[in-house]
């Protein structure tokens, strides 16, 4: 199974939010996405990985990636996106050059996440039973 570089794909999601010739609002949905891919791979290695989750907060009492941690990862993800729409959405009846300047901070911070819930899934995956 050959391993993603995370640095490598935070350097595709930079080139992609800041020298494509796309709109920003389109380049911002695929970069949500490239979040929700991400979380759900992570979601997904998480869950399949093996007898015990490292993270406390996701961990259920037998300390197991369980049904509670997969509705967190769902809920921080729906989250995050709905914030950003409303954001965006608010600031473009207002200042468009505010809007644009967060549509493209979102951008990269959604293919950022992407990239590193890809990276954790990727590691989650490579542990051995």
């Amino acid at each position: 199974m050959s391993i993603i570089r995370p640095s490598a794909l935070l350097a595709i999601s930079l080139f992609a939010a800041g020298y494509l010739k796309a709109d920003q609002r389109t380049l911002w949905v695929a970069s949500v996405v490239a979040h929700g891919a991400g979380t759900a791979f992570d979601a997904y290695a998480s869950y399949h990985r093996g007898p015990y989750e490292a993270n406390s907060f996701l961990a259920d009492p037998n300390g197991q990636f369980g049904n509670r941690a997969l509705g967190v990862k769902i809920g921080i993800f729906a989250g995050v996106s709905v914030l950003e729409y409303a954001l965006i959405r608010w600031t473009s009846h207002r200042d468009s050059a505010l809007a644009h300047a967060l549509t493209k901070t979102f951008t990269v911070v959604n293919f950022s996440g992407g990239a590193a819930y890809l990276a954790s899934g990727t590691r989650n995956l490579t542990i051995i039973k």
